[in-house]
């Protein structure tokens, strides 16, 4: 079990996946943070915004996903 922080709201989570030790393991995956509901993204072995992040590679990605 993990408990990272939100990028968006700061407030810390658990996840619990069996055999998972860090969040780099699982490069790609979104998530949707129990808080504030963001969608998040795991990126070189953080959490990011999910918009924000595609928004930097695509400017077409609106930042706020609207």
């Amino acid at each position: 079990m993990i408990s990272p922080n939100c990028c968006n709201c700061s407030k810390s989570f658990k996840i619990l996946i069996p055999g998972m030790s860090e969040l780099a393991e699982f490069e790609g995956a979104t998530l949707d943070c129990p808080h504030c509901d963001g969608l998040l993204i795991i990126v070189g072995g953080e959490l990011r915004d999910f918009h924000q992040h595609l928004n930097a590679s695509e400017d077409r990605w609106p930042a706020d996903g609207a």
